[in-house]
């Protein structure tokens, strides 16, 4: 063979070796710019695009035809949560509260269609109560409902429905003992008995009110910063065993019209020595509690020392019970004071945040 033909057939293999990798550069790279052009034309920048490719969403995005502003402009953040897609899709702000409280929705039952639909319509305090109440059969319903109360805010919260259902479904009480315990209608605390009573002097208290310890301390420093500013409070009641519920409930004729008055046994906040009822010392009268400066200083202060109102106003919704402005709850301080900070019932805190 010449060395003119071995040229000529170098020539020719440089050439089809230059096909070849045309053709394999043109697999990979034209739908590759096809994807782009799709994903630009649905609206996503340069810097969107390589973050979609970076999170091999691609396919889902442009299959669906998903864009949003909002979703654009997160999908380029680092904390970017790719489980919640479609929840970006829909919403146009979310903290890390919505996806907790998403999470914890989710494990209640809801499907993630149930899910999106809720959290496009509600806003975030028409989202907590459900996780207080047994899974909602018909959301739209539930959606409705919170509609039609156009008063309802961060800080009342009315619904037509009762969707707590007392009494049904219930859980034991997961830690009996720790100052964070929920006890309410749905969750049951047994025969428990605080180990560490203290009785309250009367100075502070009507003969014979006994209180968790930790309780103790927290209180009577509470009472004297009020004391300092020219009020009094004076707790009627404080502990109140099992049996002792038992026999005040027992004492109605039957179970619908005790349940009108009276907390079931082993449901009752003052079972686990840390609640307590107060009134104005100058003035004993639990009616009127709520109209009263005790009241008010409570109401701003006694997150500062470790107490929570208990049945906060236009929340019986979700507690279950009617404005009770007298019934202090003890939590500790810091949990106190996120409760306070955060306009939720403690049901809601509890379940959302310590569960």
């Amino acid at each position: 063979m010449t060395v003119k033909t071995k040229r000529v057939l170098n020539r020719w293999f440089l050439v089809l070796l230059s096909v070849v990798l045309i053709v394999i550069i043109s697999i990979f790279k034209i739908p590759s710019f096809l994807k782009d052009r799709s994903l630009e034309n649905l609206g996503y920048d340069r810097e969107a695009i390589t973050a979609i490719k970076k999170l091999k969403l691609t396919k889902t995005i442009i299959d669906n035809d998903y864009y949003s502003d909002y979703l654009k402009d997160e999908i380029k953040k680092e904390n970017f949560k790719t489980d919640y897609l479609k929840l970006y899709l829909n919403n146009e702000a979310l903290s890390d509260d919505d996806f907790l409280l998403y999470d914890k929705l989710s494990v209640k039952g809801y499907s993630e269609e149930e899910l999106i639909k809720l959290f496009k319509e509600l806003d975030f305090y028409e989202l907590t109560p459900l996780l207080v109440f047994d899974k909602v059969n018909s959301i739209s319903n539930y959606i409705s409902d919170c509609k039609s109360h156009t008063e309802n805010s961060p800080t009342v919260f009315n619904l037509s429905n009762d969707y707590l259902k007392p009494y049904i479904n219930t859980t034991d009480v997961l830690k009996p003992g720790d100052v964070s315990m929920l006890v309410s209608q749905k969750y049951y605390l047994g025969d428990y008995t605080p180990s560490k009573l203290v009785p309250l002097s009367s100075m502070h208290a009507s003969d014979g009110v006994e209180i968790d310890n930790e309780a103790y301390e927290a209180y009577t420093e509470l009472w004297d910063a009020m004391m300092k500013e020219g009020l009094g409070i004076y707790a009627l009641s404080g502990y109140r065993s099992f049996e002792t519920q038992k026999s005040i409930y027992d004492a109605y004729p039957n179970s619908e019209e005790a349940d009108i008055y009276v907390t079931r046994p082993g449901y009752a906040e003052s079972q686990t020595g840390l609640s307590l009822s107060v009134v104005d010392a100058r003035n004993e009268r639990l009616s009127t509690f709520g109209e009263t400066e005790e009241y008010q200083y409570l109401k701003k202060h006694a997150h500062e020392y470790g107490f929570i109102i208990r049945y906060p106003e236009n929340k019986s919704s979700i507690t279950g019970y009617n404005f009770i402005p007298y019934q202090i709850r003890y939590v500790g301080k810091d949990i106190a004071k996120k409760v306070h900070d955060s306009n939720l019932t403690y049901e809601e805190y509890y379940l959302l945040y310590l569960n």
